[in-house]
């Protein structure tokens, strides 16, 4: 039995999320506010993102950038 897939993957923090996405800080914390990215608080003013939440977003941003190309 493999015990990796029912492993939980722990949040990402907003520093994390903008790398990966190449986006400024600020604009994660909007999008997490706007709901454009699924996020949830940690404490008063930290953001959590999970990671599949993320890999979504990235893949939606690249499907937004192909579109203007064509």
């Amino acid at each position: 039995m493999n015990f990796q897939t029912n492993r939980v993957r722990p949040p990402l923090r907003v520093n994390n999320v903008a790398r990966r996405l190449h986006r400024p800080e600020r604009t994660i914390r909007h999008w997490a506010r706007t709901g454009k990215l699924r996020a949830f608080k940690i404490d008063r003013k930290s953001w959590g993102f999970r990671p599949e939440d993320v890999e979504a977003c990235q893949s939606s941003i690249a499907e937004d950038h192909d579109a203007w190309q064509a």
